[in-house]
C-alpha cells in the first residue's frame, strides 16, 4: 500500500514523496490536451486511479475550518463530479485528526469498507520526510491518495487533504481562494498532477485566475472518471 503526497505551496513549485511499497508505477508525462497523471501503472500502462462506476465518500474534520469552509468542500466535489462524472457521498464531520501515516482502513470508525476521503484544517502542517526546503513560501495544504494493488493493476482507494488553517484564503471560488486551493488538491486526490499551464487548477501556483477547472483538467479528470471503464477495487483489509 503506498501513499502519494503533494505540497501546495504558495509561488513555488510543490514537493512530493511516494512510500517505497506499492504497486509498481511510473510518473507521468504531460498530455498534448494539456494534464497529467500522477501516476501511470507500469504493468498496464494506465493511469492509478479510483473505479469510476462507484461513489468515492468523504468526511470532514471542521475543527478550525475558515469561514465558509466547508460550503467550498462540497462545491468543489460538486464541480469535480461536473468534470469526471465521478459521484461523490458526504458521510459527515469526523473527529479524525489527519496524519501522512493515516490508515486507509478504520474499521472502528468507518465500518468494513475503505477510509472515507478525509478533508481538514489544521493550524501546523505535518512534515513530509525527504521534503526539500521551501524557504520563505507559504505552504498551503499537502494531499494525496493511497494506493493499491487491485485485479486491474493500481487502484486509489482513499485520500485526504489537509490545510493550512491560517492561511490567508478569502472563501469561495475566485482567485486567490479556498476554493482554488481546494479544487487543486482534489485534482491531486483524483491523480492528476502539477503542469506549468497558466490557467490550470493543476499549476502550482496558487493565482489570481479564476477557481475553475481548466481545459485540461477537465480532459484529464474525464480520463480518471467516466471517460474510462470501471476497475475492480481490492476488499480492504
Amino acid at each position: 500500500m503506498s501513499w502519494t503526497l503533494t505540497l501546495v505551496i504558495l509561488a513555488a513549485t510543490a514537493a512530493r514523496v511516494v512510500a517505497s511499497v506499492g504497486p509498481d508505477v511510473a510518473t507521468g508525462s504531460v498530455d498534448p490536451r494539456g494534464f497529467k497523471f500522477t501516476r501511470i501503472d507500469r504493468s498496464t500502462g494506465e493511469p492509478v486511479r479510483f473505479d469510476p462506476c462507484a461513489p468515492i465518500h468523504y468526511v470532514i474534520n471542521p475543527a478550525s475550518a475558515p469561514a465558509g469552509g466547508i460550503d467550498d468542500v462540497h462545491a468543489t466535489f460538486e464541480k469535480t463530479t461536473e468534470a469526471s462524472g465521478v459521484k461523490f457521498v458526504y458521510d459527515g464531520t469526523t473527529e479524525e485528526v489527519p496524519s501522512v501515516d493515516r490508515e486507509t482502513y478504520q474499521p472502528d470508525r468507518y465500518g468494513d469498507r475503505w477510509a472515507p476521503l478525509l478533508i481538514a484544517w489544521v493550524h501546523e502542517l505535518p512534515s513530509i520526510s525527504d521534503q526539500p526546503e521551501v524557504d520563505g513560501r507559504e505552504r498551503i495544504g499537502v494531499g494525496g491518495s493511497a494506493l493499491v494493488e487491485g485485479p486491474d493493476g493500481g487502484a486509489l482507494v482513499t485520500g485526504m487533504a489537509i490545510f493550512d488553517a491560517d492561511a490567508d484564503l478569502q472563501p469561495g471560488f475566485g482567485g486567490s481562494t479556498w476554493g482554488q486551493a481546494m479544487l487543486h488538491e482534489v485534482g491531486h486526490i483524483m491523480g492528476l498532477d502539477h503542469v506549468e499551464i497558466p490557467n490550470s487548477i493543476m499549476n502550482p501556483l496558487l493565482g489570481l485566475r479564476s477557481a475553475a477547472w481548466g481545459e485540461g483538467d477537465r480532459a484529464g479528470l474525464w480520463e480518471l472518471g467516466l471517460g474510462s471503464s470501471c476497475i475492480r477495487t481490492p476488499q480492504p483489509h
